[in-house]
């Protein structure tokens, strides 16, 4: 069971079965994961903090204008029980004194909310995005682990500073109005207050009965709406190889599939929900009679005017809503719950791939080594050899090098060793297909790091997969991937010859054009595409896998040809043609064993 199961199942056993001692104790955890992912933007963001504090003048602010029109209604509506024309008038005038200044304080307020959870949300989702990619998290990370991290980014982070923030406003705001208005209630019925209490106890501990299901039933909304959702973009973005199969009906059947999911947890939240919503409109409706009760015989026998009753309605209403945050807002809170455990294991699994950041280092903390770091790819599992990976200025040498497969159950190449004074020259890798050759390519590029040894490798190094790569954005950006031309050393010109000398010299007037380019470009011309990105990059050394796979002879020679003019590679292939831009042969064979020679002998 994967851990991500694991806190679902947890935190379902604690609600369902586990008693108040236990419900406690995972109150107290998602308190502690909530203040861990909150709290470092208010201490790292300047900005952040100016506007926070702005927001709690403005909650002041608001609160007050609530307690002064409070006063100003009991004032219009004692005139109008009393009949006291004067007393109308100038109580209406109050009123609409109130009503005119306390307006435009409100939209203040909510426009300043929203302004910081705009800036919340950008830092968060800047610093989730660096977590991600540093140390080539998104490239380790396991799936079947860690769902979704796409929907966690883009929404769960978007969900988390919304309501975090309605949340922290909501209880200073009820602290600030349930201390006035408690004052106001107390005046008016000691009593009353005491009834306060009790009532939003009992009401709290019957909604959690109630609606304790909602959590773990929200968990899985998330992740099956995003499952749906990531089968429906797959079906998009490989339209063609599911049309040349013939494979709608197997599509349509996986959607079907997923959809059935998306649409059961629906039902299941519609039940919980239609209990606790019953129990909630309840709950409130009888905080509109209760104190009306209590202080109706007062008002019958003469001791209080109509406005007191109703400002005593008014005050308990307020008051008993302070009190039962839990009550009013449970199905917000349990989604709010969800997605804390969403994306608590989201940054712990970021935390775990991220060698240079240790298991107790805060979940949003940011290191110095990130994706720069010349060992960045290795997983911190203790008492695990891995490959050492030294970037140099020129050499290129392999030592002692074993490299197997991530889960360790077989060796793809044993104890190679070639010295920088063995090869001079370029090396090409051949062996039977899925003996190992793109993994020993991903070994000496850093992607993969289980096994032992030490690769040495140009620091100015280039890779090109056999499928290329198309970035977001104009073909000035395919070109310039992923370096981005920052200091524009490089001129439309050269962007134009590198273009013609690969053979895609048809698209070189569409430079600054926005397509999709993997749609745009066939197999062949994205290789093409890479080789211009290569020759426009010109790297101290190329690593190369089955990058010509997709083209013809004529186009591979002319690419190679380009190639071997401007820097050393490794390349990976099986062709016999391509061995003349080579100068030695590293062929592999199933049981790990290698043999290491020279072309030309």
């Amino acid at each position: 069971m994967d851990q991500e199961n694991q806190n679902y199942y947890g935190f379902q056993d604690t609600i369902e079965s586990s008693g108040v001692k236990n419900q406690v104790s995972s109150f107290r955890k998602q308190v502690s994961l909530y203040l861990e992912l909150a709290l470092p933007y208010l201490h790292e963001s300047k900005n952040g903090k100016m506007l926070f504090i702005v927001m709690i003048l403005l909650t002041i602010v608001n609160s007050t204008v609530n307690v002064i029109f409070s006063y100003a209604s009991k004032d219009f509506y004692n005139a109008l029980g009393e009949r006291d024309v004067e007393g109308f008038r100038m109580g209406l005038l109050k009123y609409t004194i109130v009503l005119i200044l306390g307006s435009p304080v409100q939209a203040i307020y909510n426009f300043q909310r929203e302004q910081l959870a705009v800036a919340w949300r950008d830092w968060m989702t800047q610093r989730t995005i660096n977590l991600y990619t540093q140390a080539s998290v998104y490239y380790l990370m396991d799936e079947s682990e860690i769902d979704n991290p796409d929907q966690r980014i883009a929404q769960d982070v978007l969900a988390f500073t919304n309501y975090s923030l309605k949340l922290l406003i909501m209880i200073l705001d009820n602290i600030i109005n349930g201390i006035s208005f408690s004052v106001i209630l107390i005046t008016i019925q000691p009593f009353l207050f005491v009834v306060i209490l009790i009532y939003a106890i009992v009401g709290t501990f019957i909604t959690a009965c109630i609606g304790g299901k909602l959590v773990p039933l929200n968990f899985n909304r998330l992740r099956y709406e995003a499952d749906f959702r990531y089968s429906l973009v797959r079906l998009r973005e490989h339209a063609e190889s599911i049309a040349f199969y013939g494979g709608e009906h197997a599509e349509k059947e996986n959607l079907n599939q997923r959809l059935q999911r998306v649409v059961a947890n629906r039902r299941d939240l519609n039940h919980t929900e239609r209990n606790l919503e019953m129990f909630t409109n309840i709950f409130i409706y009888m905080s509109w009679v209760i104190p009306v009760a209590f202080v109706a015989p007062g008002y019958m026998a003469g001791n209080f005017h109509l406005g007191v009753v109703t400002q005593a309605r008014a005050a308990f209403v307020q008051v008993t809503s302070d009190l039962s945050i839990i009550v009013r807002h449970f199905e917000d809170l349990s989604a709010f719950c969800a997605g804390i455990n969403r994306l608590s294991s989201f940054y712990e699994g970021i935390r775990d791939l991220d060698k240079s950041r240790s298991n107790s280092a805060p979940l949003l903390a940011l290191t110095d080594g990130g994706s720069h770091s010349s060992q960045r790819l290795s997983i911190p599992r203790s008492g695990v050899t891995r490959i050492s990976l030294h970037q140099t200025k020129s050499t290129f040498a392999l030592l002692n090098l074993t490299v197997m497969t991530p889960d360790a159950e077989r060796v793809l190449v044993r104890n190679l060793t070639i010295q920088q004074k063995q090869i001079r020259g370029n090396l090409l890798i051949t062996g039977d297909s899925g003996v190992g050759k793109s993994s020993l390519l991903r070994g000496i590029a850093g992607l993969w790091t289980r096994g032992e040894g030490v690769v040495q490798r140009p620091m100015k190094s280039f890779f090109l997969p056999q499928k290329p790569y198309c970035t977001l954005g104009s073909l000035r950006h395919q070109l310039l991937y992923p370096s981005g031309n920052e200091d524009n050393t490089i001129l439309d010109d050269q962007l134009v010859v590198a273009l013609s000398q690969v053979g895609l010299s048809h698209v070189a007037s569409e430079l600054d054009t926005n397509l999709d380019w993997s749609q745009r470009l066939s197999l062949g011309e994205q290789q093409r595409l890479a080789f211009a990105r290569l020759l426009l990059a010109k790297p101290d050394f190329a690593l190369l896998d089955e990058a010509t796979s997709a083209l013809d002879s004529n186009s591979e020679e002319i690419l190679y040809g380009l190639l071997v003019n401007t820097t050393r590679f490794v390349s990976v292939g099986h062709r016999e043609s391509v061995f003349k831009y080579h100068h030695y042969r590293l062929h592999l064979a199933n049981n790990g064993e290698c043999s290491f020679a020279s072309i030309a002998s």
